[in-house]
């Protein structure tokens, strides 16, 4: 283990004490520290935007303290409300209480102002690094590597299987001492759906859609299967090509969850011999 991610969420303590967190933003600060002292080399931060009370002021207020712990890597999230948990309630009760998304944008596009102004690169969508210390863990999944789960309620992918193992400890336990599988779920995904969900990957980072790689990967030519998703998207501004393939733009970045949904379904010539479409 060569790398260690330490889940600040933010350096204000009401701001934690409303995301149900039990640690403090000095105790966010010492586990940097001990890290360090422990000998990680490479050290990432994880920051949320959108939390209920955020304002400019205090999300630059957790940048600040979030530079001076000198990390290698830093992830800004924007907050997802999941349907059912409590802060989906909370929200439907008091959405005043919430940055509307146009704030959290303004908080996205001050945090890559005043990351990469920091000598920090923006390689993905969440994600800054210092040159050469970019997760490769992100990397490997946004490249649909093959990925070994272990653990419980571990994830793993291997040749366009998707698979998760038991979640709760006993089921883990049971399921490894009787000499079975760990898997508790999995997924094969079909030949469109493998190339939908690399073409939405790759346009999260920053290289996006390279023309070559998805011909030498899968025997097409995305701007052909992804024609009308790449119109759409241009016309709102959302992507800039470069001849080579095609990215997010500035106002894509912010958007990106928009642009990304339009390229999950492409439009696929007859299948290249050797690439069958499989069943899910």
């Amino acid at each position: 283990m060569n790398r260690l991610s330490v889940g600040v969420q933010s350096f204000d303590d009401g701001e934690l004490h409303r995301l149900g967190r039990s640690h403090s933003a000095a105790d966010a600060e010492r586990y940097v520290r001990a890290a360090r002292t422990a000998g990680f080399d490479n050290v990432s931060i994880d920051l949320i935007a959108g939390v209920p009370g955020q304002t400019s002021a205090s999300f630059s207020s957790t940048l600040d303290r979030a530079l001076r712990a000198e990390p290698d890597h830093i992830s800004v999230y924007g907050l997802t409300i999941e349907s059912g948990t409590p802060y989906a309630r909370w929200h439907e009760r008091s959405p005043e209480q919430f940055p509307d998304d146009d704030a959290i944008a303004d908080l996205l596009e001050l945090a890559e102002h005043r990351l990469t102004m920091s000598g920090f690169e923006r390689y993905e969508i969440s994600n800054y690094a210092r040159p050469g210390l970019e997760s490769a863990h992100n990397r490997s999944y946004w490249r649909q590597d093959d990925c070994i789960a272990l653990g419980m309620s571990a994830s793993g992918y291997e040749d366009g299987l998707r698979y998760r193992n038991a979640r709760s400890f006993e089921a883990y336990c049971a399921r490894v001492e009787a000499g079975r599988s760990a898997r508790e779920e999995q997924e094969r995904l079909g030949r469109e759906a493998r190339v939908g969900e690399a073409a939405m990957l790759a346009l999260r980072t920053r290289e996006g859609i390279r023309d070559d790689h998805f011909r030498a990967r899968f025997g097409v030519e995305p701007r052909t299967i992804f024609a009308s998703a790449i119109n759409k998207c241009r016309e709102a501004g959302l992507l800039e090509e470069d001849g080579q393939g095609v990215r997010l733009s500035a106002r894509g970045r912010l958007l990106a969850n928009t642009a990304c949904a339009e390229f999950l379904h492409p439009s696929f010539l007859p299948a290249p011999a050797g690439l069958g479409k499989t069943t899910s």
